[in-house]
């Protein structure tokens, strides 16, 4: 017997960096559902935009500060 595991969100106003591109700091601003897929929702310091990609990406590529 299996189990689903427990969806974990990053925390509104919780700041992560980019794995990819250090420069990159976000400060999560919210969470959306986009096509049936839960979105951070988050702006980016370094450029001033505001942005958003699904949790599992979101959490694959990011690291919390």
């Amino acid at each position: 017997m299996t189990f689903p595991q427990p969806t974990i969100i990053p925390e509104i106003g919780s700041i992560w960096v980019s794995t990819m591109n250090p420069d990159a700091i976000k400060v999560v601003v919210g969470h959306v559902e986009q096509s049936n897929w839960l979105c951070i929702e988050y702006i980016r310091l370094d450029t001033n935009t505001k942005e958003f990609e699904p949790r599992n990406q979101f959490q694959h590529h990011n690291k919390r500060l």
